[in-house]
């Protein structure tokens, strides 16, 4: 299962298109492969964190901890649900 992987780390150097072909490709694989899966999922659960963490630093006036949070999670759900739209899901 070495090479699913492989594959991923290849195509996420160098397309980080969300909605795209290269994007559904992806979205097949982290939805088939569990080794995949696997390495998606702390990805996916720190995103939210990261971009939280971001948006207050950038924001502190407008955005609070909480403000940020709500925006970090509607942000990454989003392109969630634009991934699986673009893949017919």
């Amino acid at each position: 299962m070495d090479v699913p992987l492989r594959a991923l780390d290849s195509v996420a150097e160098g397309d980080a298109d969300m909605v795209g072909p290269t994007a559904a490709v992806r979205t097949r694989l982290f939805r088939t492969v569990p080794e995949v899966r696997g390495k998606a999922l702390p990805v996916q659960l720190t995103a939210p964190r990261e971009i939280t963490r971001e948006l207050h630093a950038a924001f502190p006036d407008e955005l609070g901890r909480v403000a940020a949070e709500a925006l970090a999670g509607a942000l990454t759900r989003a392109a969630g649900c634009a991934r699986r739209a673009a893949d017919g899901r």
